[in-house]
């Protein structure tokens, strides 16, 4: 519906200003603390539910914590407090049967904020464009139409890009991300966590709608394209310094989007 692109678009414009806010904020402290709080009250007013609302407000504390120099507190107490709670709060609505494809989303995008966040000030106040995103969406819905889920798919593209990702290796958070709330390594947590960082935007998008053929084919489309130059320009002295990295990175952001819109449409026939 056209209400529904509106809110989108919200969403969107949202996200694009908060860009200007990540520059502003790594030299700003006190801005910093206001996005942190606005982030924490917005959260605690639009989440339903006092395990989402509990480690909404651990995800803004723990961003400010780790920006001011607490590293054991923002970076491993809070975080371990938040993925607690959305661990009680899948069971809890599991055991109610309140199961759909937006409740898996709901639960996701704590988790997702904190590994991508506590890379700084710059991160956090990028990350908060992401709950923008999500209450827009949650509260209004969006219709499972072509229109909707281009709009989702480049929001999600926007978000990959504004924190500070690319399609590059040396691009992935591999010392920040992996590590969000514990210090040991674990090959499946860190992967797991990794993943999260840098594909938990299209995990979100194709949650947000039922149809799994019409939410693949951007990214589809997106990956034929890359394909194709790839296999034109594969003798080209820089293929596997720009065009190899660049399909990789696309090939496994359908694979995400292609596992989770089809987990979304399984849990959503189940209504």
């Amino acid at each position: 519906s056209s209400k529904s692109r509106g809110w989108v678009a919200v969403a969107l414009v949202a996200g694009w200003s908060s860009r200007a806010l990540a520059e502003e904020a790594s030299n700003s402290p006190l801005l910093v603390l206001v996005i942190n709080c606005a982030a924490a009250i917005a959260g605690a007013i639009c989440w339903h539910g006092w395990t989402l609302r509990i480690s909404c407000l651990c995800a803004c504390a723990s961003w400010t914590f780790v920006h001011f120099g607490n590293d054991a507190v923002g970076r491993l107490l809070l975080p371990k407090v938040a993925y607690l709670c959305c661990l009680v709060g899948v069971v809890l609505d599991a055991r109610r049967k309140h199961t759909n494809a937006r409740w898996l989303a709901r639960h996701l995008s704590v988790p997702i904020a904190l590994v991508i966040g506590l890379r700084g000030a710059g991160g956090a106040a990028s990350v908060a464009s992401l709950f923008v995103f999500e209450m827009c969406i949650m509260q209004r819905g969006v219709a499972s139409t072509v229109d909707a889920t281009f709009l989702l798919q480049l929001a999600a593209s926007r978000f990959f890009f504004q924190t500070d990702h690319a399609c590059k290796f040396a691009r992935l958070h591999l010392t920040t991300a992996a590590f969000v709330g514990f210090d040991g390594f674990s090959f499946v947590r860190c992967g797991a966590m990794l993943w999260m960082n840098t594909y938990g935007g299209f995990a979100l998008a194709s949650l947000l709608l039922c149809d799994d053929v019409v939410v693949v084919i951007p990214r589809l489309m997106t990956c034929l394209v890359t394909t194709a130059f790839l296999s034109i320009q594969r003798r080209h002295l820089f293929a596997f310094d720009r065009f190899a990295p660049k399909f990789m990175f696309e090939f496994c952001m359908l694979l995400t989007t292609d596992m989770f819109a089809w987990v979304g449409s399984l849990l959503s026939s189940r209504d």
